[in-house]
């Protein structure tokens, strides 16, 4: 479990750190939109198309 290993370049953890914040961020926001259509749906809200 202790074997070296290679390290990647600083620039590579720079720009997979980035996508990885966007993904984040992106995901809370589906999570957020979830949860406001959720109690749309439960307020009986019609959506508009």
């Amino acid at each position: 479990m202790r074997a070296p290993q290679l390290e990647a370049h600083p620039r590579v953890v720079g720009r997979y750190a980035a996508a990885v914040r966007s993904l984040v961020a992106v995901i809370d926001a589906l999570v957020t939109q979830v949860e406001v259509r959720g109690k749309e749906a439960e307020a009986g809200v019609v959506l508009g198309m």
